[in-house]
């Protein structure tokens, strides 16, 4: 059907640049919702849930105003799925981002070099120590929702090595790798913390109003985040901090589309998008 749909564009005299971009797009959501579910779906399968998680994830790597021309696109396509009669329903008429997005917003505002420059300054300063685990997993590209989630069992530790194992499902799995003492320490104390406070996860918060703890919540997220930004005089945000990780990756140490599917367990569609978004931006 794609292709299809391709052809229709073109006699409308769309050029071929935007029909190749397109056509990624495309490609890219359905390689998604097909790793979702590892399994094809009838595109009347597909629900806008669907496309929700696909731009949440493509949030992470793309400025808004990438994501609002994906949106577009998407919106174009299922308009041609309806009019084809191969959906009964065409929801994306009618979608809304649950997200405000600024198509001027700047994707990154400081280079992956700053943040190393200020590592020290985080590792040593009084800020909470799940502030400080944060730090140095967001450091190595992992997403917010799999820091939250992350539980010991996933946590390998050997003489003057410390090993995450991140597997997010859609995803492949990959390991993080922490060698540098300071660094050690840290997560070694976030585990103590953890058995201590009776919860699995990595970085834990108090629940309102009791003595037990719980999963990281968005709001400790968002107080960590700001306790960081303080100590480094930088706009850091999860995704900004991701963003120059990969941007430093691609750009400084050469990494190809093979490469980030290793080290960082995407998909090799994904990878792709990624390193174009990259070298793009």
């Amino acid at each position: 059907m794609i292709q299809e749909y391709i052809e229709e564009r073109r006699l409308k005299g769309i050029s071929e640049k935007t029909l190749e971009l397109e056509e990624a797009y495309i490609s890219l959501f359905l390689s998604f919702v097909e790793g979702q579910y590892e399994k094809s779906l009838e595109l009347y399968e597909i629900r806008s849930s669907d496309v929700t998680r696909f731009l949440d994830e493509q949030s992470e790597n793309n400025s808004d105003h990438t994501i609002i021309r994906k949106i577009s696109v998407l919106r174009n396509w299922f308009d041609y799925l309806w009019r084809m009669n191969k959906i009964p329903i065409d929801y994306m008429a009618k979608f809304k981002y649950h997200r405000v997005l600024d198509p001027g917003k700047s994707t990154i505002d400081f280079s992956y070099q700053q943040l190393l420059e200020g590592k020290e300054k985080v590792l040593r300063s009084d800020i909470s120590l799940n502030a400080k685990v944060v730090f140095l997993l967001i450091m190595r590209g992992i997403r917010v929702r799999d820091i939250r989630s992350f539980t010991l069992d996933w946590m390998g530790e050997e003489e003057g090595v410390t090993t995450l194992i991140f597997n997010g499902g859609m995803e492949r799995e990959f390991h993080v790798i922490f060698t540098e003492p300071e660094e050690i320490i840290i997560l070694s104390d976030a585990k103590i913390q953890a058995i201590f406070r009776g919860v699995p996860y990595l970085v834990s918060t108090r629940i309102v109003g009791e003595g037990a703890y719980t999963q990281f919540t968005e709001n400790a997220m968002h107080t960590a985040l700001s306790r960081l930004q303080e100590v480094l005089g930088l706009p850091v945000t999860a995704e900004k901090v991701r963003k120059s990780y990969l941007s430093y990756l691609i750009n400084e140490k050469g990494y190809t589309i093979d490469d980030l599917v290793h080290h960082l367990g995407f998909r090799w569609e994904t990878a792709a998008g990624v390193k174009k978004s990259i070298i793009e931006s």
